[in-house]
Formats: C-alpha cells, sequence, structure tokens
C-alpha cells in the first residue's frame, strides 16, 4: 500500500515536472516568433509618429515634457526610450526595441498568469498562440511608440 502511494506520488511529479516543461517550451517558442515578426519590421523607415519618438528624444533631457506633451503623450516613456538609444543608438531599430521588448515580456506574463491561475498547458498554450497571432499585438509591439509598453503596465 505504502510503495502505491509513493508511486502515485512519484508519476503525480512527474507529470507535473511534464507540464512545467511543456508550457516553458511554449513561452519560449512564442518568444522566438515574436521576436522573429518584430525582427522583420526593424528595417522599415520610420513614419510620422515614430518621427515624433525621435524628434522627442533627440532633444535635451529637460525639454522631454514639452516634447512629448506636443504630441499628447506622457513623458514616461520617452525618457525610458531616451535612455536606451543613449546607451545603443538611434537608429530605427533601436527606437523600436523597447516595444520589442514590451511585446515579449506581456506575452511571456499573459501567458505565465494564465498557467499560474488554471495549471493548465493548453490554456497557457492558447494564450501565446493569440497573443503571438494577433496581428494587433505584433504591430504595436513594432513601432517606436508607447503602445506596447501601455499593454505590457496594464497586465501588471
Amino acid at each position: 500500500m505504502e510503495s502505491s502511494e509513493k508511486s502515485d506520488a512519484r508519476r503525480a511529479m512527474l507529470l507535473r515536472s511534464l507540464c512545467v516543461t511543456i508550457a516553458v517550451a511554449i513561452v519560449l517558442a512564442f518568444v522566438y516568433v515574436v521576436s522573429a515578426l518584430a525582427l522583420i519590421a526593424r528595417n522599415d523607415p520610420l513614419w510620422l509618429d515614430e518621427l515624433h519618438t525621435r524628434w522627442v528624444i533627440d532633444s535635451e533631457w529637460t525639454q522631454v515634457v514639452d516634447r512629448s506633451s506636443i504630441g499628447n503623450q506622457t513623458p514616461l516613456y520617452f525618457y525610458f526610450v531616451r535612455l536606451l538609444t543613449t546607451l545603443v543608438g538611434n537608429e530605427a531599430f533601436e527606437l523600436r526595441w523597447t516595444s520589442i521588448f514590451a511585446m515579449v515580456a506581456g506575452g511571456v506574463l499573459a501567458a505565465g498568469f494564465v498557467w499560474h491561475k488554471t495549471r493548465s498547458v493548453s490554456s497557457s498554450a492558447l494564450t501565446s498562440v493569440l497573443w503571438c497571432g494577433s496581428g494587433w499585438f505584433v504591430y504595436y509591439g513594432s513601432e517606436a511608440r508607447p503602445y506596447a509598453l501601455l499593454i505590457l503596465v496594464s497586465l501588471l
């Protein structure tokens, strides 16, 4: 009897471990696919609203608030992008990196949240597929605007 209980406990632990492994694999696949889709847009030229982002961050630190308000945006996003581009460069891809990161992080958070609440690999996988397959998330996650960061913050 005791051996059967140990066997059942071991089987349950192996099944739980398998589910976690599958969930991690799904999230990693999601990160790969979304990153690849976002990288496709990295060579696209900046469009008008993205040029506003560049204009705001090309100013002095003290002008960020005034310039961001001209575009009806909060300055927090622009301070973050300005800090990042100071470190890595100011080309189109570097401007979009904040949004790409926010999109990927949001997908991981959403899948992790669903896993935490349901312990369901299929629900977590469906969340990843819906996030990754949504043209809106890919679109907003690959442009130099605060939309993807707003989506990420709304998940928190």
